[in-house]
């Protein structure tokens, strides 16, 4: 911008600085933000010390943070000698966003006397991701305050590199004070150097301190044992939650996190019987959790005693019955054990064992779950349906009853259990099922009948066609299509026939499920002439599953002679006709005529004609005139490409 134009900018600007208006001061902002010169950066700089509105404020910072220059790191750092909490905090964000412009300021806010200043500029580096920060912050681990060598101490934890290691196991080893070693061990678990554990065990061998101060220190310990520690720990553990030191809630998180590292916190003995107990009966949600797993792994019986308590606590909700449902089954439940739960057993409870029974495949009594069926919790009736079939054919007048619900859930569930069993009463339910409402039961029957197989079906198939409402054809010819001997032709053009558009769209894309040549094409070249569009696009997408003679035949009869031309982009998807010559000619007419669609499908057929197809386009590409740019960038995309056909279409 010219020189006047900054300084007309700059005055503007100045005067609406000073407006009460808050939008007025923003829009000064944003004058300032787009001149790009040091002048405007001083204004905004000066202006976000002033500045009442923390609305206003952001912008500045905003702006400001986007400025990513010595200049406006050296204006900002200032700032950070504010007596306003509120400017120190704004300088400090924007000092972060500048990342490595900002590293020599901060280098030298970091030999100021001001401690204060120090402990900003390290919390900065500690946001600035790059090399340079990481000798910076070293430094700093030598400064005289403990607060600001903390504050190194934790930005090179977050930063994660593990060059930092060695620095902050040197100054563990160092005497400085307790405030500084939690940090120190703090920011070496979160860097993993599982070595680093002998120097905080020896920390804590060697610390004094109050009880209070003891107390803080094992907590740290514990963290950074279960995520660093091993199984040498252990009576160190022990240790010092029988002193006192450490809680029942750390030495119990602490456990879990060796057992979730696979390290064996074993064998079973008094205090850890208790531990566990006291955390199933008392502890929050997330002990109670750890104990659940810890006893389901030492001592099941413990889990059991406490299950009801537990599943009143926790198990209510969905997502605490999942986490409960885990330690169940790590902890081996047999069909006695969860039968003998299940008495007297409220609503969570019911639930929680009815899903370890299932995740589980144990074999309940079928009396039991015919009383659940009865239950007001549909989720227990669902439950108890769903693993009835496991009593066998016992179970078969239960589930034939429960086909009845009024529950699509539980009639899915005993359509399924009924398909398992496959005995007498399975198939007249699952077909009478196709005629259902509901189009996940009949999908259900569809998918189940399919399973099964039943040789000779197709005679009862056939006299439900002749005797149902036709929108259920596509289904039970679905069905039909799994019957070898069935007469698939006859059954299939029938339903093509029928008036419903809809109908006939079902039954083209089932089609393709037609295993018989013959019988597939049969049909086709009904559906290949039905007068409306929708049913011919679906025809055609049957069709590009198969391949063959008698398939090109029928795809080369819809090319000339479909009316809908968008159809072309469907035929063009399917590869038999890419084994033919004639194709050749399809794709230079729809590449010289400007449907971009067909233009874009002829193209990407090209490439699968062979070298011919490849020189077409080549030539093609030539040809065509400098303003469409579009179709060029098209074609030279597809040449580039590797894959498809390599068939020369001349051969």
């Amino acid at each position: 911008m010219p020189r006047d134009g900054v300084v007309h900018v700059i005055r503007e600007a100045k005067r609406r600085l000073k407006s009460e208006r808050e939008s007025e001061r923003c829009e000064a902002v944003e004058l300032l933000s787009q001149i790009g010169h040091v002048s405007g950066t001083e204004l905004l700089a000066q202006q976000l010390e002033r500045e009442t509105s923390a609305y206003v404020r952001r912008r500045i910072i905003r702006i400001l943070g986007e400025m990513r220059n010595h200049r406006t790191a050296l204006m900002v750092s200032r700032l950070l000698s504010s007596s306003e909490a509120a400017v120190r905090n704004g300088a400090l964000e924007i000092l972060c966003s500048l990342q490595k412009v900002a590293l020599p300021v901060l280098a030298e806010l970091m030999t100021e006397e001001s401690r204060d200043l120090r402990k900003m500029a390290v919390e900065a580096l500690g946001a600035i991701a790059c090399e340079e920060a990481f000798p910076l912050l070293v430094t700093a681990l030598r400064d005289d305050d403990p607060n600001v060598a903390a504050g190194a101490v934790e930005s090179l934890g977050r930063h994660g590199d593990g060059r930092a290691v060695p620095y902050l196991r040197a100054l563990l080893q160092r005497s400085i004070s307790a405030w500084l070693a939690f940090a120190v061990i703090e920011a070496l678990t979160q860097l993993g150097d599982a070595a680093a554990m002998e120097d905080i065990d020896r920390y804590l061998r060697q610390s004094g301190g109050t009880s209070r101060e003891r107390a803080a220190l094992a907590g740290i310990w514990a963290v950074a044992a279960g995520k660093l520690g091993f199984r040498e720990q252990l009576p160190q553990a022990w240790e010092l939650y029988l002193s006192g030191e450490l809680t029942s809630r750390e030495m119990i998180m602490l456990m879990s996190q060796w057992q979730q590292r696979g390290i064996d916190v074993g064998p079973s003995h008094g205090p850890m019987e208790t531990l566990i107990a006291q955390q199933l009966e008392q502890g929050g949600r997330e002990e109670s959790l750890a104990a659940a797993h810890l006893a389901a792994q030492n001592l099941p019986h413990l889990l059991y005693i406490h299950l009801p308590l537990l599943s009143e606590r926790i198990g209510k909700e969905e997502e605490g019955l999942n986490e409960l449902i885990v330690p169940l089954l790590k902890a081996g439940p047999s069909a006695s054990r969860v039968t003998a739960l299940l008495d007297g057993a409220d609503s969570s409870m019911k639930r929680l064992l009815l899903s370890v029974a299932e995740r589980s495949m144990l074999i309940l009594p079928l009396e039991r779950l015919r009383a659940y069926a009865g239950d007001s919790d549909l989720s227990i009736v669902r439950l108890a349906v769903a693993q009835a079939w496991r009593c066998g054919s016992e179970a078969e007048e239960f589930l034939a009853e429960m086909t009845h619900h009024r529950d699509p859930e539980t009639v899915l569930s005993a359509l399924s259990g009924l398909g398992l069993l496959g005995g007498e009463k399975s198939n007249p339910l699952l077909l009478k099922a196709l005629e259902h409402s509901d189009s996940r039961i009949r999908r259900q029957a569809i998918d189940t009948l399919t399973m099964i197989g039943t040789p000779g079906l197709h005679h009862e198939l056939k006299r439900r066609m002749d005797h149902c409402p036709e929108k259920f054809w596509p289904d039970i010819l679905e069905v039909m299509t799994a019957q070898e001997e069935a007469p698939l032709a006859e059954a299939f053009l029938r339903a093509s026939l029928v008036a419903d558009r809809e109908i006939r769209s079902q039954v083209a894309r089932i089609c393709r499920l037609i295993r018989r040549d013959d019988a597939f094409l049969s049909v086709m070249e009904t559906l290949a002439n039905d007068p409306e569009p929708e049913v011919r696009r679906m025809a055609i997408t049957s069709l590009a599953a198969r391949s063959g003679d008698g398939v090109y035949r029928i795809l080369a009869y819809l090319y000339e002679h479909d009316p809908c031309t968008s159809h072309r982009y469907y035929i063009f998807t399917c590869s038999e006709i890419y084994r033919h010559r004639e194709t050749f000619d399809w794709l230079v007419e729809n590449l010289e005529q400007p449907d971009r669609l067909l233009q874009l499908a002829a193209v990407r057929g090209m490439t699968k004609m062979g070298a011919a197809g490849r020189d077409y386009l080549e030539a093609f590409l030539d040809s065509l005139p400098n303003d469409d740019e579009e179709l060029k960038q098209i074609i030279g995309q597809e040449l580039d490409r590797n894959g498809g056909y390599t068939l020369d279409a001349n051969s």
